[in-house]
């Protein structure tokens, strides 16, 4: 909740910037003279409940009120009790630990969508704020990396660091907090991801007080739904999930020509 609202602060922010600048130049005819812009390019970032996303939208502006859409985001999802560890681990020097416990995937998605914004209010210049809603839907390419633990572990009488991955022979391992130091690299895994593909649909309302100007900018309250084919595992500890469900905020800034 804290991170969305820090999102709506900025946004505000940089709406009022915006909304200065425009002030300074020539004022902005009425939109019931016609529509100017036949498309825009945009960029987004958005959080949600259990992660992110960054994201690219190509829209074609029909109308007014009406824009059809494509969007391509790329962002990681968490399981929503993933629980972060963070401790003081001391093995000849002391330093922090930091990993998510019980964690055996790390899932990121590539989402390609198709969608609709319809604007419920008509801003005539300038100044305020038109209100709209999205409707999106499409194909979800889910990679799902092996996550991996540095622990340390008894082999032949001695004390050695090793670098594991979840499974049956070494799950008292993984899951003994006593023995593990931290999450490993990113990268280590990398090779082993498996591809989960599904669906995606998404819905949101649009806030957008630059929707009839030339540089777009927009804050978008909603939520998703992600589906999978295939059940996704990504702790040891939860149960596999055929679809997450997430509340998110979005930021978008673009242009229109």
């Amino acid at each position: 909740m804290k991170l969305v609202l820090n999102i709506i602060l900025i946004f505000c922010s940089i709406n009022l910037i915006l909304g200065q600048k425009n002030n300074n130049g020539v004022t902005q005819e009425s939109v019931r003279k016609g529509v100017i812009y036949k498309n825009e390019k945009c960029w987004d970032f958005s959080l949600h409940t259990n992660g992110y996303n960054i994201g690219y939208h190509s829209g074609k502006i029909l109308t007014y009120y009406k824009t059809k859409y494509i969007h391509i985001d790329f962002g990681l999802v968490e399981h929503p009790r993933e629980s972060k560890v963070s401790s003081l681990f001391i093995q000849n020097s002391s330093f922090f630990s930091n990993y998510t416990y019980g964690k055996q995937y790390s899932l990121w998605n590539l989402r390609a969508s198709r969608g609709i914004i319809r604007y419920l209010s008509e801003k005539s210049r300038s100044k305020g704020l038109a209100v709209g809603y999205n409707f999106e839907g499409g194909l979800i390419c889910g990679f799902l990396k092996p996550y991996y633990l540095r622990v340390m572990r008894s082999i032949d009488g001695k004390i050695v660091n090793e670098e594991i991955k979840y499974s049956e022979k070494n799950r008292q391992d993984f899951l003994d907090v006593n023995k593990i130091e931290s999450s490993s690299s990113f990268w280590k895994g990398i090779n082993e991801t498996i591809l989960k593909p599904g669906f995606g649909i998404k819905m949101s309302l649009r806030l957008d007080p630059g929707a009839f100007e030339k540089y777009a900018r927009s804050l978008e309250l909603g939520f998703l739904i992600d589906g999978y084919l295939q059940p996704v595992q990504i702790l040891v500890t939860e149960k596999k999930e055929h679809y997450f469900i997430n509340f998110f905020a979005k930021l978008q800034f673009g242009k229109r020509y």
